[in-house]
């Protein structure tokens, strides 16, 4: 479906996909070619170099190396929460109108609900033990803190992501890269998709069929 979702907790996780590869590739082997290959990347895992969108990640490297002069067209894109805790990378050529309310049911809200009960059970804890009278184990404390944190930054990711989702905007590849993910900008980590979608609330690119179709639902003015 041209998605993978950088999760530890998930079977569709990008770095649990790349170690499945290596292993194929290398049997048993394959601890020791990751390594080597994290060496070489200059990071400590592979979790590090698809979590980091600066420099140093895979995000710019990937970037770097799909643009040719002026044109600038990676075709995995990161959708990042903004505290680096949640993300997808999607596929841009197999990307429709649907892509996203895909990724919405089939990722984002089962992990939401994942992570919001299990803040559930620790507040539990916490309570149980403060029923005694005694002093809350602090560790326990941090926990339910850590977790609320995550909670907070998966459901912003979601209502981020839905706010899009929601307007069913169709891709169209002659338009190029930079316009298609331009809608996505709140949660792409790279600034060229906030220029250009200034760029198209400014009127800009009436020819593209994406200032056409935010204009038909309004987003655009006419």
């Amino acid at each position: 479906d041209g998605i993978l979702v950088e999760d530890p907790k998930h079977s569709d996780d990008i770095v649990r996909r790349v170690q499945d590869v290596i292993e194929l590739l290398w049997g048993e082997k394959a601890d020791a070619i990751e390594q080597e290959a994290c060496t070489i990347l200059g990071v400590k895992s592979l979790r590090d170099y698809f979590r980091n969108p600066s420099k140093g990640g895979f995000w710019l490297d990937h970037i770097s190396r799909y643009s040719k002069s002026r044109r600038k067209a990676p075709i995995y894109w990161l959708l990042q929460s903004s505290k680096r805790n949640y993300g997808l990378w999607l596929y841009y050529h197999k990307l429709d109108k649907n892509t996203l309310h895909n990724a919405l049911m089939q990722y984002v809200e089962p992990k939401l609900r994942q992570e919001q009960s299990e803040l559930e059970q620790l507040k539990a804890k916490l309570m149980a033990a403060g029923e005694g009278g005694g002093k809350l184990p602090k560790q326990l404390e941090n926990e339910v803190d850590k977790q609320l944190n995550l909670v907070s930054d998966v459901q912003d990711f979601h209502d981020k992501l839905k706010r899009v989702a929601d307007l069913y905007l169709e891709p169209d590849l002659n338009d190029g890269v930079v316009l298609n993910i331009a809608p996505l900008r709140e949660l792409v980590p790279w600034a060229e998709a906030k220029r250009y979608w200034e760029e198209l609330s400014q009127g800009k690119y009436e020819w593209s069929s994406m200032s056409q179709q935010l204009r038909q639902k309004g987003v655009v003015r006419k």
